[in-house]
Protein backbone atom coordinates (compact mmCIF):
# COMPACT_ATOMS: atom_id res chain seq x y z
CA UNK A 1 0.00 0.00 0.00
CA UNK A 2 1.21 3.48 -0.89
CA UNK A 3 0.09 6.57 1.03
CA UNK A 4 0.82 9.99 -0.48
CA UNK A 5 0.29 13.09 1.68
CA UNK A 6 0.50 16.69 0.46
CA UNK A 7 1.21 19.46 2.95
CA UNK A 8 1.64 23.21 2.71
CA UNK A 9 0.19 25.40 -0.01
CA UNK A 10 -2.46 23.96 -2.30
CA UNK A 11 -1.40 21.41 -4.93
CA UNK A 12 -3.13 20.41 -8.12
CA UNK A 13 -2.30 17.46 -10.35
CA UNK A 14 -2.81 17.24 -14.10
CA UNK A 15 -3.11 13.85 -15.80
CA UNK A 16 -1.04 14.50 -18.90
CA UNK A 17 -2.12 11.25 -20.51
CA UNK A 18 -4.92 13.49 -21.79
CA UNK A 19 -2.33 14.93 -24.18
CA UNK A 20 -0.53 11.63 -24.77
CA UNK A 21 2.28 12.31 -22.28
CA UNK A 22 3.12 9.30 -20.11
CA UNK A 23 3.30 11.51 -17.01
CA UNK A 24 1.51 13.60 -14.42
CA UNK A 25 2.22 17.25 -13.71
CA UNK A 26 2.03 18.50 -10.14
CA UNK A 27 1.99 22.23 -9.55
CA UNK A 28 1.22 24.69 -6.79
CA UNK A 29 -1.67 27.09 -6.86
CA UNK A 30 -5.06 26.25 -8.29
CA UNK A 31 -6.42 27.12 -11.72
CA UNK A 32 -9.47 28.37 -9.79
CA UNK A 33 -7.36 30.95 -7.92
CA UNK A 34 -7.09 34.56 -9.13
CA UNK A 35 -4.33 35.06 -11.68
CA UNK A 36 -1.63 36.30 -11.55
CA UNK A 37 -0.66 35.07 -8.09
CA UNK A 38 0.46 37.80 -5.70
CA UNK A 39 3.11 37.07 -3.06
CA UNK A 40 4.13 39.66 -0.48
CA UNK A 41 7.84 40.33 -0.12
CA UNK A 42 9.29 38.25 2.70
CA UNK A 43 6.34 35.84 2.90
CA UNK A 44 7.12 32.19 3.56
CA UNK A 45 5.44 29.19 2.04
CA UNK A 46 6.31 25.52 1.77
CA UNK A 47 5.39 22.43 -0.19
CA UNK A 48 5.86 18.91 1.14
CA UNK A 49 5.06 15.51 -0.31
CA UNK A 50 5.31 12.47 1.98
CA UNK A 51 5.20 8.97 0.52
CA UNK A 52 4.88 5.95 2.81
CA UNK A 53 5.12 2.42 1.45
CA UNK A 54 3.64 -0.34 3.62
CA UNK A 55 4.38 -4.05 3.08
CA UNK A 56 6.68 -3.33 0.16
CA UNK A 57 7.14 -6.30 -2.16
CA UNK A 58 9.61 -6.93 -4.92
CA UNK A 59 7.98 -6.29 -8.28
CA UNK A 60 7.87 -9.45 -10.37
CA UNK A 61 8.40 -9.60 -14.11
CA UNK A 62 7.55 -12.41 -16.53
CA UNK A 63 10.41 -14.85 -16.76
CA UNK A 64 12.74 -14.53 -19.74
CA UNK A 65 10.72 -11.60 -21.17
CA UNK A 66 8.19 -13.94 -22.74
CA UNK A 67 5.80 -12.07 -25.02
CA UNK A 68 2.38 -13.65 -25.36
CA UNK A 69 -0.15 -13.05 -28.10
CA UNK A 70 -3.82 -12.47 -27.39
CA UNK A 71 -5.48 -15.09 -29.57
CA UNK A 72 -8.91 -14.38 -28.10
CA UNK A 73 -9.46 -11.22 -30.15
CA UNK A 74 -8.73 -10.59 -33.81
CA UNK A 75 -9.06 -7.29 -35.66
CA UNK A 76 -9.61 -6.34 -39.26
CA UNK A 77 -6.80 -4.15 -40.53
CA UNK A 78 -7.91 -0.47 -40.36
CA UNK A 79 -8.32 1.86 -43.34
CA UNK A 80 -5.43 4.26 -44.01
CA UNK A 81 -5.78 7.82 -45.30
CA UNK A 82 -3.49 10.73 -46.19
CA UNK A 83 -3.89 14.47 -45.58
CA UNK A 84 -4.06 16.61 -48.74
CA UNK A 85 -3.82 20.36 -49.21
CA UNK A 86 -5.52 20.42 -52.61
CA UNK A 87 -7.89 18.26 -54.63
CA UNK A 88 -5.07 18.11 -57.18
CA UNK A 89 -3.53 14.78 -56.22
CA UNK A 90 -0.18 13.66 -57.71
CA UNK A 91 -0.15 10.61 -59.95
CA UNK A 92 1.68 8.11 -57.79
CA UNK A 93 0.98 4.42 -57.17
CA UNK A 94 0.88 4.78 -53.39
CA UNK A 95 -1.04 8.06 -53.37
CA UNK A 96 -3.73 6.50 -55.55
CA UNK A 97 -4.09 3.54 -53.16
CA UNK A 98 -5.05 5.37 -49.98
CA UNK A 99 -8.52 4.50 -48.72
CA UNK A 100 -9.52 8.17 -48.35
CA UNK A 101 -8.09 11.71 -48.48
CA UNK A 102 -8.27 13.96 -45.41
CA UNK A 103 -8.94 17.46 -46.73
CA UNK A 104 -9.35 20.47 -44.42
CA UNK A 105 -11.05 23.65 -45.68
CA UNK A 106 -11.53 26.83 -43.69
CA UNK A 107 -15.03 27.90 -44.78
CA UNK A 108 -14.67 31.12 -42.79
CA UNK A 109 -12.26 32.30 -45.51
CA UNK A 110 -12.33 32.50 -49.29
CA UNK A 111 -12.39 28.88 -50.44
CA UNK A 112 -13.64 29.39 -54.01
CA UNK A 113 -10.27 28.78 -55.68
CA UNK A 114 -10.74 25.02 -55.90
CA UNK A 115 -10.93 24.09 -59.57
CA UNK A 116 -10.01 20.40 -59.70
CA UNK A 117 -12.60 17.64 -59.68
CA UNK A 118 -11.52 14.43 -58.00
CA UNK A 119 -13.30 11.09 -57.73
CA UNK A 120 -11.17 10.13 -54.74
CA UNK A 121 -12.98 9.45 -51.48
CA UNK A 122 -12.73 12.69 -49.52
CA UNK A 123 -12.82 13.00 -45.74
CA UNK A 124 -13.77 16.67 -45.56
CA UNK A 125 -12.91 18.62 -42.41
CA UNK A 126 -14.92 21.83 -42.56
CA UNK A 127 -14.11 24.77 -40.27
CA UNK A 128 -17.16 26.99 -39.84
CA UNK A 129 -18.01 30.34 -38.27
CA UNK A 130 -19.81 29.72 -34.97
CA UNK A 131 -21.44 33.18 -35.10
CA UNK A 132 -23.41 32.26 -38.21
CA UNK A 133 -26.55 30.14 -38.44
CA UNK A 134 -25.54 26.43 -38.62
CA UNK A 135 -27.94 25.74 -41.50
CA UNK A 136 -26.41 28.58 -43.53
CA UNK A 137 -22.89 27.28 -42.88
CA UNK A 138 -23.86 23.75 -43.94
CA UNK A 139 -25.59 25.08 -47.07
CA UNK A 140 -22.34 26.81 -48.00
CA UNK A 141 -20.49 23.50 -47.65
CA UNK A 142 -23.18 21.62 -49.58
CA UNK A 143 -22.94 24.04 -52.50
CA UNK A 144 -19.16 23.71 -52.54
CA UNK A 145 -19.38 19.91 -52.71
CA UNK A 146 -21.95 19.97 -55.53
CA UNK A 147 -20.10 22.60 -57.57
CA UNK A 148 -16.76 20.79 -57.29
CA UNK A 149 -18.22 17.28 -57.64
CA UNK A 150 -16.48 16.15 -54.47
CA UNK A 151 -16.86 12.45 -53.71
CA UNK A 152 -17.75 13.02 -50.06
CA UNK A 153 -16.97 9.91 -48.04
CA UNK A 154 -16.86 11.48 -44.56
CA UNK A 155 -17.43 14.96 -43.14
CA UNK A 156 -16.40 16.52 -39.84
CA UNK A 157 -17.91 19.94 -39.03
CA UNK A 158 -15.91 21.95 -36.51
CA UNK A 159 -16.50 25.54 -35.34
CA UNK A 160 -13.18 27.21 -36.09
CA UNK A 161 -13.00 28.72 -32.62
CA UNK A 162 -12.66 25.19 -31.25
CA UNK A 163 -9.16 25.02 -32.70
CA UNK A 164 -8.42 26.96 -29.51
CA UNK A 165 -8.33 25.48 -26.02
CA UNK A 166 -10.68 26.59 -23.25
CA UNK A 167 -10.07 25.72 -19.62
CA UNK A 168 -12.89 23.67 -18.06
CA UNK A 169 -13.50 26.35 -15.41
CA UNK A 170 -12.84 29.29 -17.73
CA UNK A 171 -15.03 31.47 -19.93
CA UNK A 172 -16.30 29.62 -23.01
CA UNK A 173 -17.60 31.17 -26.25
CA UNK A 174 -21.26 30.84 -27.13
CA UNK A 175 -21.19 28.12 -29.78
CA UNK A 176 -24.18 26.13 -31.07
CA UNK A 177 -24.36 22.55 -29.83
CA UNK A 178 -22.10 20.39 -31.98
CA UNK A 179 -25.02 18.09 -32.62
CA UNK A 180 -26.90 20.90 -34.37
CA UNK A 181 -24.23 20.78 -37.06
CA UNK A 182 -24.23 16.97 -37.16
CA UNK A 183 -28.02 16.69 -37.51
CA UNK A 184 -28.07 19.10 -40.44
CA UNK A 185 -25.10 17.35 -42.04
CA UNK A 186 -26.88 14.00 -41.73
CA UNK A 187 -29.78 15.37 -43.78
CA UNK A 188 -27.70 17.15 -46.40
CA UNK A 189 -25.07 14.40 -46.80
CA UNK A 190 -27.13 11.26 -46.23
CA UNK A 191 -24.77 9.07 -48.27
CA UNK A 192 -21.68 10.10 -46.28
CA UNK A 193 -20.41 9.25 -42.82
CA UNK A 194 -20.91 12.03 -40.28
CA UNK A 195 -17.85 12.43 -38.06
CA UNK A 196 -18.10 13.91 -34.58
CA UNK A 197 -15.22 15.14 -32.46
CA UNK A 198 -12.33 17.56 -32.74
CA UNK A 199 -9.71 18.52 -35.32
CA UNK A 200 -7.17 18.85 -32.50
CA UNK A 201 -6.03 16.40 -29.82
CA UNK A 202 -7.94 14.18 -27.44
CA UNK A 203 -7.83 16.71 -24.60
CA UNK A 204 -10.03 19.10 -26.55
CA UNK A 205 -12.45 16.30 -27.46
CA UNK A 206 -12.58 15.32 -23.78
CA UNK A 207 -13.49 18.93 -22.91
CA UNK A 208 -15.99 19.37 -25.78
CA UNK A 209 -17.81 16.06 -25.80
CA UNK A 210 -20.70 15.96 -28.28
CA UNK A 211 -23.98 14.81 -26.76
CA UNK A 212 -24.63 12.39 -29.59
CA UNK A 213 -22.01 10.49 -31.57
CA UNK A 214 -22.75 9.68 -35.17
CA UNK A 215 -20.88 7.34 -37.52
CA UNK A 216 -17.39 8.16 -36.24
CA UNK A 217 -15.60 10.15 -33.59
CA UNK A 218 -12.25 11.78 -34.42
CA UNK A 219 -9.23 13.37 -32.78
CA UNK A 220 -5.59 13.93 -33.78
CA UNK A 221 -2.39 12.94 -31.99
CA UNK A 222 0.96 14.68 -31.50
CA UNK A 223 3.56 13.92 -28.80
CA UNK A 224 5.21 17.34 -28.42
CA UNK A 225 2.70 19.31 -26.36
CA UNK A 226 4.66 19.20 -23.08
CA UNK A 227 7.87 17.28 -23.71
CA UNK A 228 9.72 17.03 -27.02
CA UNK A 229 12.69 15.02 -25.75
CA UNK A 230 13.35 11.63 -27.33
CA UNK A 231 12.53 9.93 -24.04
CA UNK A 232 9.25 11.80 -23.63
CA UNK A 233 8.08 11.19 -27.21
CA UNK A 234 8.94 7.48 -27.12
CA UNK A 235 6.85 7.07 -23.97
CA UNK A 236 3.67 8.46 -25.54
CA UNK A 237 2.47 5.15 -27.09
CA UNK A 238 1.97 3.87 -23.52
CA UNK A 239 -0.87 6.37 -23.07
CA UNK A 240 -2.95 5.37 -26.09
CA UNK A 241 -4.94 2.53 -24.41
CA UNK A 242 -5.96 4.89 -21.59
CA UNK A 243 -7.11 7.54 -24.06
CA UNK A 244 -9.16 5.02 -26.05
CA UNK A 245 -10.67 3.54 -22.88
CA UNK A 246 -11.78 7.00 -21.74
CA UNK A 247 -13.17 7.76 -25.21
CA UNK A 248 -15.13 4.51 -25.28
CA UNK A 249 -16.66 5.33 -21.89
CA UNK A 250 -18.28 8.55 -23.13
CA UNK A 251 -18.77 7.92 -26.86
CA UNK A 252 -21.01 4.87 -26.62
CA UNK A 253 -18.31 2.74 -28.30
CA UNK A 254 -18.46 4.73 -31.56
CA UNK A 255 -16.06 3.84 -34.35
CA UNK A 256 -12.89 5.96 -34.18
CA UNK A 257 -10.70 7.90 -36.59
CA UNK A 258 -7.30 9.07 -35.30
CA UNK A 259 -5.34 11.60 -37.28
CA UNK A 260 -3.35 13.27 -38.40
CA UNK A 261 -0.74 11.39 -36.37
CA UNK A 262 2.67 13.05 -36.57
CA UNK A 263 5.44 14.31 -34.33
CA UNK A 264 5.16 17.89 -35.58
CA UNK A 265 1.94 19.72 -34.72
CA UNK A 266 -0.78 20.72 -37.19
CA UNK A 267 -2.56 23.14 -34.81
CA UNK A 268 -1.61 24.70 -31.48
CA UNK A 269 -4.71 25.12 -29.29
CA UNK A 270 -2.59 26.53 -26.44
CA UNK A 271 -0.98 29.53 -28.12
CA UNK A 272 -1.50 32.10 -30.83
CA UNK A 273 0.12 29.89 -33.46
CA UNK A 274 2.47 26.98 -34.03
CA UNK A 275 6.10 27.59 -33.15
CA UNK A 276 8.19 28.14 -36.29
CA UNK A 277 11.03 25.68 -35.78
CA UNK A 278 13.63 27.52 -37.86
CA UNK A 279 16.57 25.98 -35.98
CA UNK A 280 15.18 22.46 -36.57
CA UNK A 281 15.57 21.36 -32.97
CA UNK A 282 13.45 19.25 -30.62
CA UNK A 283 10.86 21.85 -29.65
CA UNK A 284 7.42 21.71 -28.05
CA UNK A 285 4.37 22.87 -30.06
CA UNK A 286 6.43 23.28 -33.21
CA UNK A 287 5.15 23.05 -36.79
CA UNK A 288 7.95 20.66 -37.75
CA UNK A 289 10.29 18.22 -36.07
CA UNK A 290 13.84 17.21 -37.08
CA UNK A 291 13.03 13.52 -36.43
CA UNK A 292 10.29 13.38 -39.09
CA UNK A 293 12.57 11.87 -41.75
CA UNK A 294 14.53 9.69 -39.33
CA UNK A 295 14.05 6.10 -38.19
CA UNK A 296 12.76 7.62 -34.94
CA UNK A 297 9.57 8.78 -36.67
CA UNK A 298 8.87 5.42 -38.31
CA UNK A 299 9.37 3.60 -35.02
CA UNK A 300 7.19 6.01 -33.08
CA UNK A 301 4.42 5.94 -35.72
CA UNK A 302 4.29 2.14 -35.73
CA UNK A 303 4.24 1.98 -31.92
CA UNK A 304 1.33 4.44 -31.79
CA UNK A 305 -0.48 2.50 -34.50
CA UNK A 306 -0.08 -0.87 -32.75
CA UNK A 307 -1.19 0.58 -29.42
CA UNK A 308 -4.23 2.20 -31.06
CA UNK A 309 -5.67 -0.99 -32.51
CA UNK A 310 -8.92 -2.08 -30.91
CA UNK A 311 -12.47 -2.92 -31.97
CA UNK A 312 -13.45 0.73 -32.45
CA UNK A 313 -10.36 2.12 -34.23
CA UNK A 314 -11.28 1.83 -37.91
CA UNK A 315 -9.50 4.74 -39.65
CA UNK A 316 -5.99 6.20 -39.37
CA UNK A 317 -4.50 9.26 -41.05
CA UNK A 318 -0.78 9.58 -40.39
CA UNK A 319 0.86 12.08 -42.70
CA UNK A 320 0.40 14.67 -45.41
CA UNK A 321 1.51 14.29 -49.01
CA UNK A 322 3.80 17.34 -48.85
CA UNK A 323 5.14 19.77 -46.28
CA UNK A 324 6.37 19.47 -42.71
CA UNK A 325 4.42 16.25 -42.17
CA UNK A 326 4.85 14.92 -45.69
CA UNK A 327 5.81 11.67 -47.38
CA UNK A 328 6.94 13.32 -50.64
CA UNK A 329 9.37 16.14 -51.38
CA UNK A 330 8.28 18.97 -53.68
CA UNK A 331 9.91 17.16 -56.62
CA UNK A 332 7.85 14.04 -55.72
CA UNK A 333 10.87 12.06 -54.53
CA UNK A 334 10.06 9.69 -51.69
CA UNK A 335 10.66 10.46 -48.03
CA UNK A 336 11.01 7.69 -45.39
CA UNK A 337 7.40 7.77 -44.21
CA UNK A 338 6.33 7.11 -47.80
CA UNK A 339 7.59 3.55 -47.35
CA UNK A 340 5.86 3.13 -43.99
CA UNK A 341 2.50 4.24 -45.41
CA UNK A 342 3.05 1.97 -48.41
CA UNK A 343 3.75 -0.92 -46.05
CA UNK A 344 0.61 -0.33 -44.02
CA UNK A 345 -1.58 -0.10 -47.12
CA UNK A 346 -0.09 -3.38 -48.36
CA UNK A 347 -1.51 -5.04 -45.23
CA UNK A 348 -5.09 -4.07 -46.11
CA UNK A 349 -7.67 -6.84 -45.67
CA UNK A 350 -5.41 -8.74 -43.29
CA UNK A 351 -6.49 -10.19 -39.96
CA UNK A 352 -4.38 -9.06 -37.01
CA UNK A 353 -3.73 -10.09 -33.42
CA UNK A 354 -1.92 -8.07 -30.78
CA UNK A 355 1.00 -9.07 -28.60
CA UNK A 356 1.00 -7.95 -25.01
CA UNK A 357 3.73 -5.27 -24.95
CA UNK A 358 6.80 -5.83 -22.82
CA UNK A 359 10.04 -3.88 -22.39
CA UNK A 360 8.71 -1.17 -24.74
CA UNK A 361 8.47 -3.69 -27.58
CA UNK A 362 5.10 -3.69 -29.37
CA UNK A 363 3.97 -6.36 -31.79
CA UNK A 364 1.31 -7.72 -34.15
CA UNK A 365 0.60 -11.08 -35.70
CA UNK A 366 -0.69 -10.60 -39.26
CA UNK A 367 -2.57 -13.13 -41.40
CA UNK A 368 -2.45 -12.05 -45.05
CA UNK A 369 -3.02 -14.07 -48.23
CA UNK A 370 -2.76 -17.38 -46.35
CA UNK A 371 0.62 -16.34 -44.93
CA UNK A 372 1.61 -15.49 -41.37
CA UNK A 373 3.76 -12.50 -40.48
CA UNK A 374 4.95 -10.78 -37.31
CA UNK A 375 5.62 -7.08 -36.87
CA UNK A 376 7.65 -5.83 -33.91
CA UNK A 377 8.96 -2.40 -32.99
CA UNK A 378 11.37 -1.44 -30.21
CA UNK A 379 10.10 1.94 -29.02
CA UNK A 380 13.21 2.74 -27.00
CA UNK A 381 16.82 3.77 -27.49
CA UNK A 382 18.11 0.73 -25.60
CA UNK A 383 18.82 -2.79 -26.82
CA UNK A 384 15.97 -5.13 -25.87
CA UNK A 385 15.37 -8.86 -25.77
CA UNK A 386 12.07 -10.71 -25.90
CA UNK A 387 10.97 -14.28 -26.39
CA UNK A 388 7.76 -15.62 -27.88
CA UNK A 389 7.29 -19.40 -27.90
CA UNK A 390 5.12 -19.52 -31.02
CA UNK A 391 7.60 -17.72 -33.28
CA UNK A 392 9.07 -20.06 -35.88
CA UNK A 393 11.24 -17.77 -37.96
CA UNK A 394 11.95 -18.19 -41.61
CA UNK A 395 12.99 -14.78 -42.92
CA UNK A 396 12.89 -11.26 -41.57
CA UNK A 397 13.48 -7.65 -42.57
CA UNK A 398 15.23 -5.49 -39.97
CA UNK A 399 15.34 -1.72 -40.12
CA UNK A 400 17.62 -0.12 -37.56
CA UNK A 401 20.14 2.69 -37.17
CA UNK A 402 22.84 0.61 -38.86
CA UNK A 403 20.99 -0.02 -42.13
CA UNK A 404 18.52 2.87 -42.23
CA UNK A 405 20.16 4.33 -45.34
CA UNK A 406 18.75 1.34 -47.26
CA UNK A 407 15.33 2.98 -47.15
CA UNK A 408 16.56 5.57 -49.67
CA UNK A 409 17.57 2.92 -52.22
CA UNK A 410 15.39 2.06 -55.19
CA UNK A 411 13.23 -0.97 -54.63
CA UNK A 412 13.12 -0.73 -50.85
CA UNK A 413 10.29 -2.72 -49.29
CA UNK A 414 9.52 -4.12 -45.87
CA UNK A 415 8.89 -7.38 -47.73
CA UNK A 416 12.57 -7.67 -48.74
CA UNK A 417 13.12 -10.57 -46.36
CA UNK A 418 16.53 -12.03 -45.57
CA UNK A 419 17.53 -15.23 -43.84
CA UNK A 420 18.06 -14.47 -40.16
CA UNK A 421 18.06 -16.73 -37.12
CA UNK A 422 17.70 -14.27 -34.25
CA UNK A 423 14.29 -12.60 -34.01
CA UNK A 424 14.49 -12.02 -30.26
CA UNK A 425 17.13 -9.29 -29.95
CA UNK A 426 16.20 -5.72 -30.87
CA UNK A 427 18.58 -2.88 -31.58
CA UNK A 428 17.52 0.62 -30.45
CA UNK A 429 14.47 1.86 -32.43
CA UNK A 430 14.53 -1.32 -34.51
CA UNK A 431 11.57 -2.43 -36.65
CA UNK A 432 11.28 -6.13 -37.52
CA UNK A 433 8.93 -7.68 -40.04
CA UNK A 434 9.10 -11.49 -39.90
CA UNK A 435 7.76 -14.12 -42.27
CA UNK A 436 6.67 -17.26 -40.45
CA UNK A 437 7.60 -20.68 -41.81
Amino acid sequence: MVNIKFEGILFEMEDQRNWGDASYKIYSGSLLDPFPYLEKEGSNFSQTIKIDVINKKQRSFPSKNIVKIDHTTSYKFPKIGIKIDSLIIPDDNLINNFDYYYYLIDFTKDFTNVTSRSQKKIFLVALVDHTNDPDGELTKIYNFIIENKVNLDKILICPKIYLNSFQPAGVWPEVPELNEYYKIAKKKFSNSQIVSGMVTNFTELNRKRPRIFYDLVSFSFTPIVHDSSDFGVLNTPETIPYILKTLKNFSNSSDVHIGPISIGMHFNPYGESLVNNKKKIRLEMADSDPRHDQLFSLTWTLAVFIQSINKESKFFTFNSIYGHHGILNKDNTKRPLYHLNNFLISLSNSEIFKFNPINEVYGLKILLNDKKYYLFVNSSKQKKEINTPELNISYQNKLNLKNYSDIFKNGFSFFNFKNDTNPYTFEPLEIKFIEHK
